[in-house]
Formats: structure tokens, C-alpha cells, sequence
């Protein structure tokens, strides 16, 4: 008996099969996508800081460059792979939540653009990278510095590292000048997606997108994002860091703990004070190491120095960038620095003395270490309660900052410029995120101490990563004390710390007890989801500093193309440079003799000055009208509360035709 079969019958078992391969790759694509994204970000971030500061900083450099080298490490640079469906939703829904987050942020990116604050200066930088191939920015022999930039042998020099600046200008080479603004929202989404791979690998694909949630809608994030701060690539690079020793631990290879390093050597490159993490997660490596040794044939012990290995070109290169490009700004903070310096030379000399402890002392020395860990534990959770207690014992003090004295007379407070306010930090962390997060964050971070000493290495050194900051900054956070202002010192490592070891709680809760274990986790998941929610009012929907970029603009029109001399104390010099593309000049004191020198160094033909405060001006016949006149909006400053409201405040800009004697003639408005 014979029996017919058909082409398409033979076809189909084929056909299914590559069909099911070809959906096996796409899931697998899927899951890890968002690694992938971050690993080639690290790359290109550390090809763009070799380029700004070597004075090669162009796309025909850059661009290629990245292209090609994250070709070679893409076998090098490691990715979590897993068959779990749950991980490859979990990887869409975090992409999706990133996207979404960054669109819906894209209409209100703020237009910082007049030097008052670091997000000004970063702001300027990177508009002046996007057409110059170096940071040193020239100025004619005499003129004088502006604030946040260091006036070296005739060029002027941004303060601290440019990262931001870099990544935000390389934006703008692909969409334009105005997507330079929006470079550091892209920054912000990516700390959302690192977040998520840390949380992922800590409480579950599920778990993660909690603290994505709620770092999302924090006030905090919204702000450093959409002006230009440091602190959202910080966040990145350090949970990207964690991410990928989580997974190294795990696979116990060398090579991965390299690569560990390399994304928090990132962290240096965004920051002077970016090697805090860098120090707490490689002294609790060395720690854990010892404690949990692994099997024969592990190379745990040397996982502390491969770190610290792989951390090192971002390091160097971090401090080439300070040391070669805002040099005067290390010595301004020389006393930190150096301490900060100490304190890695103390843990690479930990990291080496771990892994040279001998194998027959290694579990007579992990014993102790576990007795010492659990005795931290307790000791920190004793600190911590001070640290809550002191806003009713303790008044900080510090310098005096007339900010503060003027915020307190119009608070109707206790007029005190040297108050800091620093008893108060805890609260301040509490207003945006709530008590839940603050006391059971810090309580899920001392029980992974705890936790880490006894059965797992991980939880030992991420809690190591996370608790030094908090410490540091919880007790003395050195930062003018003004809202949402202060909030920078806790936004990269704190907040992003305290919303993942709350979060693990919850995920604990809900395995104990049930129902009673999964009410309580319901109700910490609602808390550390929704306080958010509760106090972010209108500045959701507003712009810090609308206006100001337009009013600039106008300003730029009426200069029209010629050099322009700015007194000092309107800070206008880095603005006119970076938009108006002219050449500038910066005088002390605007006097007939300072104008007319600064006229001659300019060329001697038209010479535009521009000021907001007009009677200073030395002008030919009486004060004029300003010649630009326009509305910015920013969000209040309080040292009690967290600002909900915005501030509408008007400026007018004057310019006038520098003649030879120095006198102004008025320059008429559009």
C-alpha cells in the first residue's frame, strides 16, 4: 500500500523549525536589548571623552570609532542571556517605559542658557563642542573669566568633567543644535533601563519595574534629566557597573569582572566625585570574596583587583579631563579630591591583600570578616537612627551663602546664611519619595550587610556599593541646602539604592505569610509606586527656565555677527560664545577705559556690549530701555519643602555700539 505525500507536508516540519528558530532569536534579541544598548553607550562615552580631551572631538572621529570598537568588545562585553519569557517582557516593557518616559519629557527640556548653576555651564559646553573640536574655548589677551569658567593662558576652561557636555553635543551632531538641550533626557531614560537590569538580576524581571516606576515619576529625575546634570549618567554607569557583577559573581570569570570595572570607571568620567561607588563596591567585593570563597578553581578572590584593573582607563581618563581641562577646579576642591584619591589607594591595598590571603587561612579569616560584617550591620542601623533623630538635637553649620539667608527672609524663617540644613536630610528624601522608601529602604541595605556576611556574597557588596553614599551624603551632603537643588547629592546612588532594597522587601513580604505577607507587600509596592505621584503639582507639565533660550536668541539677532564685550558680573560671556558664535570679551569693571581697551583687543571697528544691568554702562546720552525684553519661568526655590510651584520673572537685556572712547551708544530693540 503506498500513500501520497505532499511537497507542502514535507515542507512544513522544516518550515516550523526555522520559524520557531528564527522566534527563538528575536526573544533572545529582545532580552537582551537593553544590555546591548547600554554596553554600546559605555563605549561610545568612552571614546567621546578620549576625543574631548586629546582635541579631536568631531563626528568623522568619534562616530566611526565607536562603531568599530563596539564591534570588537561585543564578545568581550558580557550579556545575561535566559530562556525565562518573563525576562524577555520584562526587557520590552523596560524599553517601552524608557521610551515613553523620554517622549513625554521631550516637550518640557529646560533652557538653561545664563550662567547661575553647573547645569548652565554644562549646558554651554556642549553647545561649544558641537562645533569645536577641543573644550579650550579662546579669548582675547585681557578679558577676564566668567563664573564656572577658569580663565587659563587666554581660553577659557569649563569647570569639572564634560561627559554630559560631550554626549549632549554628539546629539546634536545627528539632530541639531537644539537636541544638544535634550541630550541628557536621553541619559535619564538610560539610567531607567539600567535600573531595570540591576533590578532584574536582584529581585526578578517582575519586581524591577517597580523602582523603574517610581524613579520615573520622581521629581528629582525629571529635573536632573531635563536640564543638563551630571547625575543621571552617574546612575547609569554605576547600576550598569552592578549589573554586570552580578552576573560576573555569578559566572565567576575574569574577564567580566574587567568588564564590570570599565562601566564604573564610566562613573568616573561623568564626575570628580564618581569613584564614591567605585570605592564601596570594591572593598566589598574583597570582602565578600573572602567570606564566600567558592569552589576549587574559583577565581572570586581576584575579583577586587580585576575590578579595580578594568575601573582604571576610566579613572585616568576621568582625571586627564579635570587635570588637563579644569585644572583650578581640582585645586578649589583639592581637599576632597584627595581624599577621595586616599580612599581608592585604601581599597586597591584591600583588594590585593584579600586576594593574596592564603587557601588554608581563608576560612579562619572569612569567619572573622562575617562576625565583623554583622557587627556593621548593627552599627549602621544604630547610625541611622541617629542620623533620623537629629533634627531635634542638631543645627548644621557651615559657610555663610547669602541664597539661603535670602530664601529664609522670604520663608519668614530665622534669617542664618550658615545654616545647611543637613539635619534634615533624611526628610528631604522623604518628601519625594516617601518615609516607607527611606526607613525600609535603609533597612532592606543593613540586612543585605546581614544577609551578605552569611549567605550571599552579592547582596554584601551591592549593599557595600550603595551604603557609603547614603552615609556620606545623608550625614553632611555639603550642597547649598535649597530644593530640588540639594537633591543631586542623592539622586545616582541613594535614591535609585533605597527604591530597589525597599522594593526586595516587598518581594519578600509577598512570600510570607500570605495573605497577610502579600497585603503588606501590596501596600509597600502602592507606597513606593505612588508617593511620587503626591507632590510633583504643576512642575510636572513645566519647563525650568522657559524663555531663556529664546530671549538669548534675540539678543544673538541684534549682535548680529559682531564682537561682543559683556561686564563680568552678567555672566553673558559663556552664552554670547556658545550661541551668538562671536567673538567675546569680558571686562571687570565696565569703565570707559576697560570698554575701550576691550574695543581695541576686538579689532577696533563695531563692538557690541550687552548687560542686564544697564546703569553700570557708561552710555552716551542717559540709560535706555533694554533692546530685549522677555518672560522666564523656573520652579521655586524653598529650604522647607519640595517646590510645586513655578516663578515667573522678567528680564531685560541692553545692548549699545562700544565707541572709542569707551562711552555707549544704545543698540535699538527688534
Amino acid at each position: 500500500m503506498t500513500t501520497d505525500v505532499h511537497d507542502a507536508d514535507l515542507r512544513r516540519p522544516a518550515d516550523e523549525a526555522r520559524a520557531g528558530r528564527g522566534r527563538d532569536l528575536l526573544l533572545s534579541a529582545v532580552a537582551v536589548a537593553p544590555e546591548r544598548l547600554l554596553l554600546s553607550f559605555l563605549v561610545f562615552c568612552y571614546v567621546a571623552a578620549l576625543a574631548y580631551v586629546g582635541g579631536f572631538f568631531r563626528p568623522v572621529v568619534v562616530l566611526p570609532a565607536t562603531v568599530v570598537l563596539v564591534a570588537l568588545t561585543w564578545r568581550f562585553l558580557p550579556v545575561e542571556r535566559s530562556r525565562d519569557r518573563r525576562w524577555v517582557w520584562g526587557s520590552a516593557l523596560s524599553l517601552v517605559v524608557a521610551g515613553a518616559w523620554f517622549l513625554l519629557n521631550l516637550p518640557y527640556i529646560a533652557e538653561r542658557v545664563h550662567v547661575g548653576r553647573d547645569p548652565d555651564v554644562y549646558t554651554l559646553t556642549g553647545l561649544w563642542l558641537l562645533d569645536h573640536a577641543g573644550l579650550e574655548i579662546p579669548l582675547p589677551a585681557g578679558s577676564t573669566e566668567s563664573p564656572g569658567f577658569y580663565l587659563v593662558d587666554g581660553r577659557l576652561e569649563p569647570q569639572g568633567n564634560h561627559l554630559i557636555a560631550g554626549v549632549s553635543a554628539s546629539v546634536g551632531w545627528i539632530f541639531g543644535q537644539n537636541a544638544v538641550f535634550w541630550g541628557n533626557l536621553a541619559c535619564g531614560a538610560a539610567a531607567l533601563i539600567a535600573l531595570y537590569l540591576l533590578g532584574r538580576r536582584v529581585i526578578g524581571p517582575i519586581w524591577g519595574i517597580v523602582p523603574v516606576l517610581a524613579l520615573a515619576m520622581s521629581l528629582p529625575m525629571l529635573e536632573f534629566s531635563r536640564a543638563m546634570y551630571s547625575e543621571p549618567l552617574a546612575m547609569t554607569f554605576t547600576l550598569l557597573g552592578a549589573t554586570l557583577l552580578w552576573g560576573a559573581w555569578q559566572n565567576d570569570r575574569l574577564r567580566e569582572y574587567v568588564a564590570a570595572g570599565a562601566a564604573f570607571g564610566g562613573v568616573a568620567l561623568a564626575r570628580i566625585d564618581g569613584t564614591l561607588p567605585l570605592i564601596g563596591v570594591v572593598g566589598g567585593l574583597a570582602l565578600a570574596a573572602l567570606l564566600h570563597p567558592g569552589g576549587p578553581g574559583s577565581r572570586r578572590r581576584w575579583a577586587a583587583p580585576a575590578l579595580l584593573l578594568g575601573s582604571l582607563p576610566g579613572v585616568l581618563l576621568g582625571f586627564a579631563d579635570l587635570y588637563f581641562h579644569s585644572g583650578r577646579y581640582i585645586a578649589d576642591l583639592g581637599s576632597q579630591f584627595s581624599m577621595l584619591g586616599a580612599a581608592v589607594v585604601v581599597v586597591a591595598v584591600m583588594a590585593f591583600a584579600g586576594a593574596a590571603v592564603p587557601a588554608s587561612r581563608v576560612p579562619a579569616v572569612g569567619r572573622l570578616l562575617a562576625r565583623a560584617a554583622t557587627a556593621a550591620a548593627a552599627l549602621a542601623a544604630v547610625a541611622f537612627v541617629v542620623l533620623l533623630s537629629r533634627p531635634w538635637w542638631y543645627v548644621g553649620h557651615g559657610d555663610n551663602i547669602p541664597l539661603v539667608a535670602g530664601l529664609q527672609g522670604l520663608e519668614g524663617s530665622a534669617v542664618d546664611g550658615t545654616r545647611t540644613y543637613a539635619e534634615d536630610t533624611l526628610e528631604w528624601v522623604s518628601w519625594y519619595h516617601g518615609w516607607p522608601v527611606v526607613l525600609v529602604g535603609l533597612g532592606g541595605l543593613i540586612a543585605w550587610v546581614a544577609l551578605g556576611a552569611r549567605r550571599s556574597g552579592q547582596l554584601l557588596w551591592l549593599a557595600a556599593l550603595l551604603l557609603p553614599s547614603a552615609a556620606v551624603y545623608f550625614t553632611g551632603p555639603n550642597i547649598v541646602p535649597d530644593q530640588i537643588w540639594a537633591m543631586r547629592r542623592f539622586l545616582p546612588v541613594v535614591v535609585p539604592g533605597l527604591l530597589l532594597a525597599s522594593t526586595w522587601v516587598a518581594s519578600r513580604l509577598s512570600a510570607w505569610r500570605r495573605p497577610l505577607g502579600s497585603i503588606l507587600a501590596a501596600v509597600l509596592t502602592v507606597s513606593i509606586v505612588g508617593w511620587p505621584l503626591t507632590n510633583a503639582g504643576r512642575l510636572w507639565t513645566s519647563k525650568d527656565n522657559a524663555g531663556g533660550l529664546e530671549g538669548i536668541e534675540k539678543a544673538c539677532d541684534l549682535i548680529d555677527g559682531r564682537p561682543t564685550v559683556v561686564p563680568q558680573q552678567d555672566t553673558y560671556l559663556p552664552s554670547v560664545l556658545a550661541l551668538c558664535d562671536v567673538k567675546a570679551f569680558s571686562v571687570l569693571q565696565p569703565t570707559p577705559e576697560a570698554l575701550a581697551a576691550a574695543r581695541k583687543a576686538l579689532g577696533g571697528g563695531q563692538v557690541v556690549l550687552m548687560t542686564h544691568k544697564p546703569d553700570t554702562i557708561p552710555w552716551v546720552d542717559g540709560t535706555p530701555p533694554p533692546s530685549v525684553v522677555y518672560d522666564q519661568t523656573i520652579w521655586e526655590r524653598s529650604l522647607t519643602q519640595p517646590p510645586d510651584q513655578t516663578v515667573t520673572e522678567q528680564i531685560g537685556v541692553t545692548l549699545g555700539l562700544v565707541d572709542a572712547d569707551g562711552k555707549v551708544s544704545p543698540l535699538p530693540g527688534d
